[in-house]
């Protein structure tokens, strides 16, 4: 069953630029890995706080890269973001309207 994983977390203020170029970093270094879909990185108007939004095939997948250690070594450039703050939520795709693609 696809997921969405929801990660939440801020810039620093006055670096958001440089947190967004670490996120375009890490999107190229997902490509690839088994069971990842897409990432969406989707700032709050006027503001340093963020969601990343990723989609994976299932669950099991996205579980077995997160606890893989060597998976810090793609997603490096946003590792000194996350040490400062994130938290992260998990959802199943529960319907899905017939008209919508994907």
């Amino acid at each position: 069953m696809t997921i969405r994983v929801m990660l939440y977390t801020e810039a620093p203020k006055g670096g958001e630029k440089e947190f967004e170029e670490a996120y375009r970093q890490v999107a190229v270094q997902m490509r690839g890995v088994d069971g990842h879909i897409a990432d969406e990185l989707l700032r709050e108007p006027g503001s340093n706080r963020y969601l990343l939004l990723a989609e994976w095939e299932d669950e099991r997948r996205f579980t077995a890269w997160v606890s893989d250690p060597a998976h810090t070594a793609r997603t490096g450039p946003l590792v000194p973001y996350l040490e400062r703050t994130f938290q992260r939520a998990v959802y199943e795709v529960a319907v899905r309207p017939a008209d919508q693609r994907g």
